[in-house]
């Protein structure tokens, strides 16, 4: 499991001043993109808004361990 904090903007801006100038540059012009843009994904409509609403308030289903054990066993029976 991994228990290192995120890293932080200025963690990754001393990382990316120790590149070759040309790297930087790039990694520069993505930043300034992220900002201006943002970074968030796109906006969803109504209609897949609704659709996702519908199946996360669906019961969740459980496959009992026997059931899964017997699937894998039909393709390696040494499971």
């Amino acid at each position: 499991m991994n228990t290192r904090p995120t890293p932080t903007l200025d963690e990754a801006i001393e990382a990316a001043k120790k590149l070759p100038a040309a790297e930087q540059t790039v990694i520069a012009q993505e930043i300034l993109a992220m900002a201006k843009e943002g970074v968030l994904p796109p906006a969803r409509s109504t209609e897949d808004q609704a659709i996702i609403a519908e199946r996360m308030s669906r019961p969740r289903t459980y496959v009992p361990a026997e059931q899964i054990t017997a699937l894998l066993q039909r393709y390696n029976p040494a499971v």
